[in-house]
């Protein structure tokens, strides 16, 4: 595995397991290396999760900052691979797909910028569509 791709694992696990600050460096090294060169794949993985680790943060502007890149990468890399949004034990919560990033990014840009948005709820929101939209 090159030093990218081991980027990309550091930050996953890291956020799995809380360390969001650790996360954000992890994924947001590998947004930089990506977004104008190479061959783009889970680039626009990382802005959503890099979105999300500013969601848990309480760093909503920035969290809608990776959003818009991740839409506007659309064209680099098209769709999120999501296992499930958040870790959880309940089965239930399991995506397993792909889905469009655009219209990802489009969902989540709502969930985030609604009036009654709490961290929560648009996790819950953000997983249902997922799985609602998925292409297996």
């Amino acid at each position: 595995m090159n030093a990218v791709n081991e980027a990309l694992e550091r930050g996953y696990e890291a956020f799995q397991l809380g360390r969001y600050q650790q996360a954000a460096f992890e994924y947001r090294k590998y947004t930089d290396k990506f977004y104008k060169t190479g061959t783009h794949t889970w680039l626009t993985d990382s802005f959503f999760n890099l979105a999300l680790v500013n969601l848990q943060l309480n760093e909503n502007s920035a969290a809608i900052n990776e959003l818009l890149k991740m839409k506007n990468a659309e064209g680099l890399d098209p769709t999120v691979y999501i296992y499930q949004v958040v870790w959880s034990s309940k089965s239930q919560s399991v995506v397993d797909a792909y889905v469009p990033a655009t219209r990802l990014a489009e969902y989540s840009l709502s969930v985030v910028r609604a009036k009654d948005y709490y961290f929560e709820r648009a996790v819950l929101q953000i997983q249902k569509w997922c799985q609602a939209t998925a292409t297996r």
